[in-house]
């Protein structure tokens, strides 16, 4: 998945129900570029990207796991 679909995937789930937040970013020339405008949406955001990465590293340590034995 993209770095993009991943955030398609975030911003679906913090703008929606229950939480209904904002999803507006910085523009590109702001003092925080693209970064969110709500700190509680940018804090998820770091939140979710970490969760992603780790859950991919386990995913391909299981995979390469597998590997071994087949």
């Amino acid at each position: 998945m993209t770095d993009e679909r991943v955030r398609e995937k975030f911003e679906a789930f913090v703008s929606a129900e229950p939480y209904w937040r904002s999803i507006a970013r910085y523009d590109a020339n702001d003092a925080w570029p693209h970064c969110y405008r709500d700190i509680n949406v940018h804090l998820a955001w770091d939140a979710w990207q970490a969760a992603w990465r780790e859950g991919m590293e386990e995913a391909a340590g299981i995979c390469e796991a597998k590997a071994m034995f087949n």
